[in-house]
């Protein structure tokens, strides 16, 4: 059994977060309720503990969650944030806000939030992706609004910004992975459904190449995710509005040539993540509520296998929960 937690929105009857159970010998999808919670829209987790954005009545926020309970609560913003992640070894969580234009850093002791940082950005600002890199031990957050990447490094009381990068005017940096081996990060931009190749350096960023995720001629480029195999030789992009996944094949230097596009047998592919050591993928279309479930073959190539409903889901999150 392949286990996994979705989060999801909540404005059309999903509980909230759900744990997804996925038999690939029958090849049958089964979800039950994990935790109530107002918009978990994107979820993270590490070792015991999964952190969830969420909000109650008109506050938002973080929230920590240990075996399907609330533990802690830091509710310090007025809107949803649209990303959460969390550094494996400080004892850091990080949010970043898309409405608001700012990410938010908190860190946690016995399932207990505490306030650390807020770093507000200028106006324009729709801060949409932000975590942690060990290579060059610093923060990395994606301005989509501003079209930049910034990176930030903790001296021991905050963060401090250490560089940013801009990025083509309109492209709307969203998310971005790094590779397993090379000093390289793949940034995704939205507005332009690109991907650029980027190395990724202590005191700058420097764009090499990039590919579009997106047909030639296609109007209206509307890029969601991005994942990246562990080998590194495979890395994914899902594409809203044309409703497929995009197979691109990493070479020996880290550019990208494209494999192919499949169909998410659905209406936007929000997120999707690999799956039992990236031998499984699963998409989740928002629109019409459809948890798809593929088979990763041997050349990365993805073969569909199954479909079930899943209400609003918008987050494939990974956790031995």
């Amino acid at each position: 059994m392949i286990s996994f937690l979705s989060g999801s929105y909540t404005k059309q009857g999903s509980p909230g977060i759900l744990k997804v159970d996925f038999d690939p010998t029958t090849l049958t999808i089964t979800t039950q309720p994990y935790v109530n919670i107002d918009n978990p829209t994107y979820l993270c987790a590490h070792k015991d503990i999964v952190f969830s954005v969420g909000s109650v009545l008109d506050q938002a926020g973080i929230m920590l969650i240990k075996e399907g309970v609330i533990k802690d609560m830091l509710l310090l913003e007025t809107k949803v944030p649209c990303h959460i992640n969390v550094h494996p070894t400080l004892n850091h969580v990080y949010s970043a806000n898309y409405h608001q234009g700012h990410i938010m850093i908190a860190s946690y002791d016995h399932d207990q939030l505490n306030h650390l940082q807020t770093i507000t950005f200028p106006q324009g600002s729709k801060a949409h992706y932000v975590g942690y890199e060990s290579s060059i031990d610093a923060l990395l957050m994606c301005d989509l609004g501003l079209d930049c990447v910034r990176a930030f490094r903790f001296n021991g009381e905050q963060y401090t910004l250490l560089w940013e990068h801009s990025f083509p005017m309109g492209s709307g940096p969203r998310h971005l992975v790094k590779h397993p081996s090379k000093n390289l990060v793949y940034v995704l931009t939205e507005l332009s459904g690109e991907v650029f190749v980027c190395e990724l350096h202590e005191h700058e960023l420097i764009i090499k190449n990039k590919a579009s995720s997106y047909p030639p001629q296609y109007q209206k480029p509307w890029a969601a995710a991005i994942r990246i195999t562990k080998d590194g030789r495979h890395l994914y992009i899902s594409n809203r509005g044309h409703d497929s996944i995009t197979h691109f094949i990493i070479d020996e230097v880290g550019y990208l040539h494209f494999e192919s596009r499949s169909s998410t047998f659905g209406q936007q592919p929000r997120d999707f993540n690999l799956l039992y050591n990236d031998q499984y993928c699963c998409v989740l279309n928002h629109d019409d509520h459809r948890c798809v479930m593929y088979k990763v073959n041997d050349n990365g190539s993805l073969t569909y296998l199954t479909q079930e409903i899943l209400l609003e889901g918008v987050c494939v999150c990974l956790t031995s929960t």
